[in-house]
């Protein structure tokens, strides 16, 4: 039963003080909560169970027009003189306003992964060891790696030609002397695939804010130059049969 309530439990439930004393503190409390609370206290008074007792937990609070919201609950027995009526003080957070901002930054999680999953291009995220983090769909379709398969390697195993050595020495250069002889820029190389076969691709490589004395994290993208390169082939040839056609006139 509710014996005293402060002027912010006033506020957040819209109950006045005379309407919320006498009360039980279910009165207050939503969900399947409500039933359980009155079941937790004597359970702790047989037992000593400390089920709730001394610990804070989320769960849903409701206001006097019936509107829930989630809150952070703590709950202590108060000290008492052998023989009185137990007596136990809580601790409520409304929790609203941060969990409306842990919804908002889901919801850009998830819009973020969203968008790198649409990529065409081949998408990836690695420390400053050169080891693969994450990579999108796309990288495990060119490269015919699965996800799980390129996760924990160095991006070297799907770098080809001479660049596979060098691409750690890079990273390392610049983290010690932050010169961007990779980092910021695009440039030409050859991506190699599972089986082996190699084909061209644009890389781009940036680094990643993170927080403070956290490990340096990057954001790269590969796209396949192959379609762009035969075509650019086909039209060298054609220019070239054009030449000689006018030269043999």
């Amino acid at each position: 039963i509710i014996e005293m309530v402060n002027k912010a439990a006033v506020k957040q439930f819209g109950w006045s003080r005379d309407e919320l004393i006498g009360h039980n503190i279910s009165m207050v409390t939503g969900g399947d909560h409500a039933e359980k609370h009155d079941g937790y206290i004597k359970r702790f008074l047989r037992t000593g169970e400390r089920r709730v007792m001394g610990k804070s937990r989320e769960l849903v609070a409701r206001r006097k027009d019936g509107t829930e919201f989630p809150i952070e609950l703590g709950l202590t027995e108060v000290e008492s003189d052998e023989g009185e009526v137990r007596r136990f003080c809580g601790f409520i957070k409304d929790l609203t306003s941060r969990k409306a901002y842990e919804a908002d930054i889901v919801r850009k999680q998830s819009l973020t992964s969203g968008i790198i999953e649409a990529s065409f291009d081949a998408m990836f995220n690695i420390n400053e060891k050169g080891v693969i983090q994450m990579v999108n769909g796309a990288a495990s379709r060119q490269f015919g790696w699965s996800r799980e398969e390129l996760i924990g390697r160095n991006i070297s195993t799907i770098v080809g030609g001479g660049h596979a050595e060098k691409h750690d020495k890079y990273i390392q250069q610049y983290l010690t002397t932050g010169v961007k002889r990779v980092m910021g820029q695009k440039r030409e190389l050859q991506g190699r695939r599972k089986d082996g076969s190699e084909f061209p691709v644009e890389l781009g490589l940036t680094e990643v804010n993170v927080s403070s004395g956290e490990e340096r994290q990057f954001c790269g993208f590969l796209r396949d130059l192959t379609s762009q390169k035969e075509a650019f082939a086909k039209l060298e040839s054609s220019e070239r049969q054009q030449e000689a056609v006018m030269n043999a006139n």
